[in-house]
């Protein structure tokens, strides 16, 4: 499941590695397949006009494999997406849908 937000412009990606990178890493799949999820996600629940630059982020779980953080900034007006595995209270009236 994932927490779908819609943010107003940010503007600071500290932490965040850029989807670009990741890219040229052919051994990221699964990572590759939740960026993909959260485009879709974010094309079909969101004001997203399908561009912008994507970021990605992650914290630990209690698990081997870390809670990933998509966003994408897009282009034309700076409006922020982010897809969160967990629930963050702090941006709870931007909380588009829990998918």
């Amino acid at each position: 499941m994932n927490y779908i937000y819609e943010l107003p412009p940010t503007d600071f990606f500290e932490g965040f590695t850029s989807e670009q990178d990741l890219i040229e890493d052919n051994s990221l799949s699964d990572i590759k397949e939740n960026i993909e999820r959260a485009k879709f996600l974010f094309a079909r629940y969101t004001t997203w006009e399908g561009d912008g630059s994507c970021y990605i982020s992650s914290i630990p779980s209690i698990d081997s494999f870390p809670l990933m953080f998509i966003t994408i900034k897009q282009s034309n007006n700076g409006t922020t997406f982010l897809m969160s595995p967990i629930e963050l209270n702090h941006l709870s009236k931007n909380l588009i849908v829990y998918k």
